[in-house]
């Protein structure tokens, strides 16, 4: 292009040149225009469409460093994945765009990040210089507070990668088959209070079975993480906290989502599977040994296995409603269920948004 004090002859249809006016030519003294550079958030994880889903419109799910899951449309989810610390929003106008089909104009990158994904956590504010956000989290009186990790990643992946054999389905088929046939010897036959009355006349053996307890407790995480990696997601590190006033243990499987409703809810079983398999392993000590010790340690088990698969707290049978229903978060779907059961009142758009099969689910749950 040859461009002169009249104007400048730029290619035109078919590649004739075409005259433009001096008038239409950028000002050369005027500084180009600067667009901002927008960051994620320190430690978060996007994972990707959340499989099975509850809801009628597809979410994604993205994880923040402080462990707090995050919803998102598809648009609010490409524009997080373009958010590299490089693009500025222009450029990832031009990506969003490419991937979702529709023009993406800078100006609705620059909103929805101001308005959408920095108060949801997910990018920080343009004029903060760390990376470290303060955004809100959910259930803030039934989160688990007081985080500390007792396995890495790295170590977990290791331990259930050499567990995850545990979850085939011949595999799980046996040890069913063999937990009933335990339950029916011990409390059919044996009787199970007979190993607990000795317990009791000897308190010494109390530690020991309180540290056969934790060590089913730690077993029972190792089942979540390796059925989570039988699946074909990662899991994340195990740790323990404190559940209201209760000391807990958890283990990290957000990566979970991403794939099928029978690989969630197989992680979800998993840790319980994993504590029948102890309290197996328990038996055979018992065998071997002749201590009634152990065999008081499968009848807590049991009371463990029970414990866990109450859905009203956050434990695994919790988990386990919330993906036959395929919603991550049951707790925030109380109130606007509640409010759709008033006659008169137009129905939440949190309610609107989920399948009758899901809705059902929830409401059951609400009411019961």
């Amino acid at each position: 292009m040859t461009v002169t004090a009249d104007g400048a002859c730029v290619p035109g249809p078919g590649g004739f040149a075409t005259y433009v006016p001096p008038s239409y030519l950028p000002d050369p003294t005027l500084p180009l225009a600067v667009f901002p550079v927008p960051r994620l958030s320190a430690g978060l994880r996007l994972h990707g469409e959340y499989q099975g889903s509850g809801f009628n419109e597809p979410r994604y799910i993205a994880r923040r460093g402080d462990g707090q899951v995050v919803q998102l449309s598809r648009l609010l989810h490409l524009v997080a994945g373009a958010i590299d610390g490089e693009r500025d929003t222009e450029g990832i106008s031009h990506r969003v765009s490419g991937l979702f089909g529709r023009e993406v104009s800078e100006e609705n990158v620059a909103y929805l990040i101001e308005n959408k994904l920095i108060p949801l956590g997910v990018s920080v504010p343009y004029d903060q210089e760390d990376d470290e956000v303060d955004a809100p989290r959910s259930d803030l009186l039934l989160a688990l507070k007081g985080h500390r990790v007792l396995f890495d990643e790295r170590r977990v992946a290791r331990i259930g990668r050499s567990l995850a054999w545990l979850h085939r389905p011949a595999v799980v088929a046996a040890v069913l088959f063999a937990a009933v046939a335990m339950d029916v010897w011990l409390f059919g036959y044996y009787g199970a209070m007979t190993p607990v009355l000795h317990v009791l006349d000897q308190p010494v053996l109390l530690l020991v079975v309180f540290a056969l307890t934790v060590g089913s407790l730690v077993f029972h995480e190792f089942g979540h993480a390796s059925a989570c990696r039988y699946g074909g997601a990662r899991p994340g590190c195990i740790g323990c906290g404190l559940f209201l006033i209760w000391p807990s243990m958890y283990t990290d499987v957000t990566d979970v989502y991403r794939i099928g409703r029978a690989g969630r809810i197989r992680t979800d079983l998993g840790g319980v599977y994993f504590n029948v398999v102890f309290m197996l392993a328990l038996t055979g000590c018992y065998f071997l040994t002749g201590q009634p010790f152990f065999l008081s340690a499968v009848y807590l088990g049991h009371f463990e296995v029970l414990e866990q698969l109450m859905p009203a707290v956050r434990l695994d049978g919790y988990y386990i409603l919330g993906d036959l229903a395929g919603i991550p978060d049951l707790y925030g779907k109380i109130r606007p269920i509640v409010l759709s059961m008033v006659p008169g009142r137009p129905t939440p758009p949190e309610v609107a948004d989920l399948k009758r099969s899901a809705r059902v689910i929830v409401t059951t749950w609400v009411c019961t």
